[in-house]
C-alpha cells in the first residue's frame, strides 16, 4: 500500500471502529476467503466535514465481516449472493457517518473465495482480475511461463474522473449498481484487487508482466513489485499512463501518470 500523502486519511482513535487497513483515504481487508478495497473519493477532504477514509474503511470492515457472517450462516451463495450482505454493510456504514456527522463516498470491489469459485462484487474504478498460469511461445518456438487474463471487472463512471460511488448524496446504490461475477478458479490462479491508483498507472499487460516475473519469488514480491512500479509511474510526468490516455481522450491537455493512493491485495488459489 502506498498513500498519496501522508499521514494516513484515517484518525488513530477510529482505527478501532472496523477491521482492514487504511491507507490515505483507501481501505484493504484480506483473509484467506476474503479480498476487498474501498477507495474514499478524496474530493470529500476538501468539504469540512468530509473523511471520505473513515466511509471506505467502515465499508471494508463492515462488508468483510457481513460476508462472513452470511457464508457461515448456510443461507446460501448463489450467484450475487454478495449484494445482500455488502447492502446491509453499506446501510452500517451510513448510520455510523450520520452518527459522526462525516459526509464521504468511496467504491469498492470484494471478491470471496467459495468452494473452488470467486464470487465478485464491484462497484466504481476498483478493479478486481483473475489471472491463470499458463504457457506461450517465443519467437523461437520456446515455451515461456506467463498468466492469462480470466477475468477483469469494467470500471463504472457517471464522467471522467467520478466513478460510481457510495455515500453522501450518491444515487448509486449496490443493489442496482454493483457488477456481480462468479469465475472457476484453479490452483495456482493469482487474484488481484486493487484501487485505481494502479489500473490508472499501469497497463494490463504490464501487470501480467510484473506478476509473471514476482511470483518467481513470492506473492509479497509480486505485490511490491505491483506497487514500485505503479508508483513510479505516479510519480513521472513523461510516462504514457491509462489515466493520461484517458485524460488526453477527453481533450484535456494531461501528461504522465496520476498521484493517488494505490492498495493492492493479492491471492494464491492453493
Amino acid at each position: 500500500m502506498a498513500p498519496k500523502r501522508q499521514p494516513s486519511g484515517l484518525k488513530p482513535e477510529l482505527e478501532a471502529l472496523a477491521k482492514g487497513y487504511t491507507n490515505g483515504d483507501d481501505a484493504v481487508y484480506a483473509d484467506e476467503h476474503i479480498l476487498a478495497v474501498a477507495d474514499g473519493v478524496g474530493a470529500w477532504n476538501t468539504k469540512g466535514s468530509g473523511q471520505p477514509a473513515l466511509w471506505s474503511r467502515l465499508l471494508v470492515g463492515y462488508g468483510a465481516e457481513e460476508v462472513a457472517k452470511r457464508r457461515a450462516s448456510g443461507a446460501g451463495t448463489g450467484y450475487g449472493w454478495m449484494i445482500e450482505p455488502l447492502s446491509r454493510a453499506y446501510e452500517r456504514t451510513k448510520q455510523e457517518c450520520a452518527r459522526r456527522g462525516v459526509r464521504g463516498t468511496t467504491t469498492i470491489a470484494f471478491g470471496s473465495l467459495v468452494y473452488q469459485q470467486l464470487h465478485i462484487a464491484a462497484l466504481g474504478d476498483a478493479r478486481i482480475w483473475l489471472l491463470r498460469p499458463t504457457q506461450i511461445e517465443d519467437e523461437q518456438g520456446h515455451e515461456i511461463a506467463t498468466f492469462a487474463v480470466v477475468y477483469s471487472n469494467h470500471e463504472q463512471w457517471h464522467w471522467f474522473d467520478c466513478p460510481r460511488q457510495l455515500g453522501t448524496n450518491s444515487v448509486d446504490t449496490i443493489k442496482e449498481h454493483c457488477e456481480t461475477a462468479v469465475v472457476p478458479v484453479r490452483k495456482g490462479d493469482l487474484v488481484i484487487v486493487s484501487s485505481d491508483g494502479l489500473s490508472d498507472n499501469l497497463w494490463e499487460p504490464e501487470i501480467v508482466e510484473i506478476c509473471t516475473e514476482g511470483l518467481q519469488k513470492g506473492i509479497q514480491n509480486t505485490a511490491e513489485l505491483l506497487l514500485d512500479r505503479a508508483r513510479a509511474i505516479a510519480f513521472d510526468v513523461y510516462s504514457i499512463s491509462p489515466y493520461m490516455e484517458r485524460a488526453q481522450m477527453e481533450g484535456l491537455a494531461y501528461e504522465g501518470g496520476k498521484r493517488d493512493d494505490i492498495s493492492i491485495a493479492l491471492g494464491l488459489v492453493e
